[in-house]
């Protein structure tokens, strides 16, 4: 995690020492920007990642953390991962691009839904604020 916190930082990071890096707040920035999905802010992920060959690294650290907390990491840590082999063998490539396809077709479904909430909002709050308009507008007590 140190790791993509100086590489977010940019610039020469070669004089910098663990005891300069505060882990805690950079973390808690790569959560908020996860989990940050109302309005435009969707479009404006989705906007300012499509040019990038790699993540942002705030983002990075975010898919980390919730690798970990899926238990992903310890069932590595545990050995239970498919080794080179009988195990290989048993499963196919096939089964791996299964699971690679359900995954990408989830983040996708994920990402439409979170954009469909967010144009919802988003012409909430317009017809909102015509009707707000509207009303101020028709009770100013203005003769004619």
């Amino acid at each position: 995690m140190r790791l993509f916190m100086k590489m977010a930082g940019g610039g020469n990071t070669a004089n910098i020492r663990p005891g300069d890096l505060n882990l805690e707040p950079f973390l808690e920035q790569a959560n908020e920007y996860a989990a940050s999905n109302d309005g435009l802010d969707i479009v404006y992920k989705i906007l300012s990642t499509l040019a990038l060959s790699h993540p942002m690294h705030t983002v990075r650290a975010a898919e980390v953390q919730r690798w970990i907390q899926a238990g992903d990491y310890q069932r590595i840590i545990d050995g239970e991962y498919v080794r080179r082999g009988t195990e290989q063998a048993e499963r196919s490539v096939g089964d791996d691009m299964r699971d690679a396809g359900a995954y990408y077709r989830d983040e996708i479904k994920d990402v439409a839904s979170h954009l469909k909430n967010a144009a919802k909002r988003a012409a909430d709050a317009a017809r909102d604020a015509f009707d707000e308009t509207r009303r101020k507008g028709s009770g100013s007590g203005a003769a004619t």
